[in-house]
């Protein structure tokens, strides 16, 4: 089971949301050998300034303005991001560790932190920063990302990185309702046949944090996936996402996005 099978979530980027937001949003899938290292190309075009929350993903992104990159590291709380002025908005969300495929970086250095572009080469970013709004279309913008990635993609097996996407597929597979929607840090040692220690330096490596804290993020995700379809989140929902009740899931999220699951999703439409 690979990264693939692990589809990031961001409740902000969904229609009744971008529509509240006054955001129009343009994003493309790539394909060929990107396909398993960026999840996805993004573009978001505003009409006057705004506020834009991301929640936990365990992706680490480049954001493009006009005048300057961001690297939005891997966080472990709501991030809130404001675009100050009108304007179109690139960004670049890499799979979790998929950003070592392209820039030698530690990534425990980022976590929870929105770099400036002297986290990662200045000579390559400045580069595709200058390519990106040379044109103005999505598609030009799209082809030069590709262009680039693919000239700076390195196909060297980097220690851990096979195990670290096993891991992470494994982590986020749904289950059967009834059982455990996510995969515990212990059982998950156990099934991967690696100690618990092991499996947290190979996450740190390829994430910025250990596995629990990774594991944390997935299953987050996977409570807002399941909202957004509509399922109430009781006593049910609660176990079923590996949590003991209720209270222990709203508990645990209000530590990451500062509200309620069912409050956030909310607040999206209503402001």
């Amino acid at each position: 089971m690979g990264i693939m099978s692990y589809q990031p979530f961001q409740p902000v980027l969904t229609s009744d949301a971008l529509y509240h937001a006054g955001i129009q949003l343009h994003w493309q899938r790539p394909s060929g050998a990107l396909a398993t290292r960026v999840y996805a190309w993004l573009q978001l075009e505003v009409t006057q300034a705004c506020d834009y929350q991301v929640v936990p993903d365990a992706c680490i992104s480049l954001f493009f303005s006009p005048h300057k990159v961001m690297v939005a590291g891997t966080q472990r709380q709501l991030r809130r991001f404001t675009f100050p002025y009108a304007g179109q908005y690139f960004g670049i969300a890499f799979y979790p560790g998929a950003i070592k495929d392209f820039f030698r970086v530690d990534l425990t250095e980022a976590k929870d932190c929105l770099l400036g572009d002297d986290f990662l080469p200045a000579a390559q970013l400045r580069d595709l920063h200058h390519q990106l709004y040379e044109v103005t279309e999505f598609e030009q913008r799209v082809q030069a990302c590709e262009r680039w990635a693919i000239s700076h993609l390195t196909l060297s097996d980097h220690s851990g990185k096979a195990l670290f996407e096993h891991a992470v597929g494994l982590m986020s597979s749904r289950r059967d309702r009834g059982t455990p929607a996510q995969l515990g840090v212990a059982k998950l040692a156990d099934q991967l046949g690696y100690s618990r220690r092991h499996l947290n330096r190979v996450f740190q490596r390829f994430s910025g944090l250990d596995c629990k804290g990774v594991s944390q993020i997935l299953r987050r995700q996977a409570v807002l996936q399941q909202l957004y379809l509509g399922h109430a989140p009781d006593a049910q929902f609660a176990l079923d996402h590996g949590f003991c009740d209720q209270a222990h899931l709203i508990n645990d999220f209000k530590q990451a996005c500062r509200t309620s699951p069912k409050q956030f999703m909310q607040q999206l439409t209503t402001g």
